[in-house]
């Protein structure tokens, strides 16, 4: 008899995401230890998505096979297919929706991923720095057409309000957030709830235009959920 592998997810919601379907698509049906800490604001998976054919979410208690928080070893090519199977819950297709439609429907806005906090500290232990602001800013699309903000603090919100002006009537956020620019290394206490992360990959998912930050796995996510659509 097989044993159903278990794994236990690390890190934040995308981080998450990657080992759970690459694990999927590597051995079928899994048990996943998914544990509602701090990195994911305290939140389960259903409680922002809907259900995952072969997933089976369980306690950590018993240890587990597997740890991961990238594309675990042995995953085929083309496992990232699993993310078509993502569906948000409907509060969160709710919120979608109403946002879409204040920035003009789908595919007639610009989306930025904007991710500072602790991914800040750590590129720099890579030798490798965040892209500035004003590259946002300057990005034409987000100039030309109503723009929606994905960021981790409500400090980098301010600001591009600031900077854009008269265009910030044009600018739209999934919802104020409390936080600073810049936190620890080791602080993975997030700014909002995993509801407000999800409405963020949507609302990206589905812009005419993109920009994202180099290095988030958050960004990786909306490009490879714009891939799929």
């Amino acid at each position: 008899m097989t044993l159903t592998p278990r794994l236990l997810v690390l890190g934040g919601l995308c981080n998450r995401l990657r080992a759970l379907l690459s694990c999927r698509a590597a051995y079928g049906a899994i048990d996943v230890v998914w544990e509602p800490v701090d990195m994911v604001s305290h939140a389960r998976f259903d409680d922002v998505f809907e259900p995952l054919a072969d997933v089976h979410f369980v306690d950590g208690d018993r240890g587990w096979d597997l740890e991961a928080w990238a594309p675990v070893p042995g995953a085929p090519e083309g496992w990232e297919r699993g993310y078509k199977e993502l569906f948000p819950c409907r509060p969160i297709l709710d919120r979608f929706d109403a946002l879409v439609a204040s920035l003009g429907g789908v595919g007639n806005y610009a989306a930025i991923h904007v991710r500072r906090t602790d991914h800040v500290p750590n590129m720099a232990t890579m030798d490798r720095e965040i892209e500035p602001l004003g590259e946002y800013l300057e990005w034409a699309p987000g100039r030309a057409l109503p723009l929606y903000v994905a960021t981790d603090n409500g400090e980098t919100q301010d600001a591009i309000l600031r900077a854009r002006g008269a265009d910030g009537l044009r600018t739209k956020f999934g919802k104020h957030l409390p936080g600073l620019a810049l936190q620890g290394l080791e602080d993975h206490t997030r700014n909002g709830e995993l509801s407000d992360a999800v409405v963020d990959l949507w609302v990206c998912r589905h812009a005419a235009h993109f920009k994202g930050t180099t290095g988030s796995s958050f960004t990786d996510t909306i490009n490879i959920l714009r891939a799929m659509r």
